[in-house]
């Protein structure tokens, strides 16, 4: 019914170094996520340029997926197109997607938005300041064909596609989840 599925395709510009290998406490960040994420389903995809980097750190039972970058193309894709490409792999009817870099992530909160997920929605995400946070959001698999319409015309933005589809808002109890460490000062509050 539940998929999960983790991206960690980014360039971590603003961090310097590889978000998802940051240690955090005793525990290196994507293998958290990808803890947190079993734990709530036994399908859990990682997605990454450098699968590599990864496949000693995730739990078994996680599968990598690799992305594939345009040979034209200059630095990240961006997380819509990382998630049209993984979306073929996936066969539930539901995929949580998550970025790689949210160190406040709870199993419980992940569980409530799960069990409250509507039945007629397409995508179930929180909103934060006015803007979807699409990465820390559940999605019905029929919405691909919808992503792979706006990424034909040249459109790659999140935001963008998020804005043409009837969307369901996730009014989560705990908004702190959604914090994602993309610099060192991010990882400083944090800490």
């Amino acid at each position: 019914m539940l998929s999960v599925l983790i991206l960690s395709g980014g360039q971590s510009s603003r961090m310097g170094t590889d978000k998802a290998l940051l240690k955090i406490g005793e525990r290196i960040l994507i293998e958290k996520i990808a803890s947190i994420s079993m734990a709530l389903s036994q399908q859990v995809y990682v997605l990454s340029f450098w699968p590599e980097r990864y496949k000693s750190i995730l739990p078994s039972g996680c599968h990598l997926i690799q992305e594939i970058k345009a040979t034209e193309q200059i630095g990240s894709h961006g997380p819509l197109v990382a998630f049209a490409q993984a979306l073929p792999h996936i066969q539930s009817e539901w995929v949580l997607l998550l970025a790689c870099d949210l160190p406040r992530l709870k199993l419980e909160i992940l569980k409530e938005g799960y069990l409250s997920l509507p039945k007629e929605a397409i995508a179930y995400i929180p909103r934060q300041n006015s803007r979807w946070e699409p990465l820390c959001a559940f999605y019905n698999k029929s919405c691909y064909g919808s992503i792979l319409d706006y990424l034909q015309t040249g459109r790659r933005s999140f935001q963008g596609w998020l804005n043409t589809i009837p969307a369901s808002q996730w009014n989560t109890r705990d908004t702190s989840i959604l914090f994602n460490c993309n610099s060192p000062e991010d990882l400083y509050l944090f800490l």
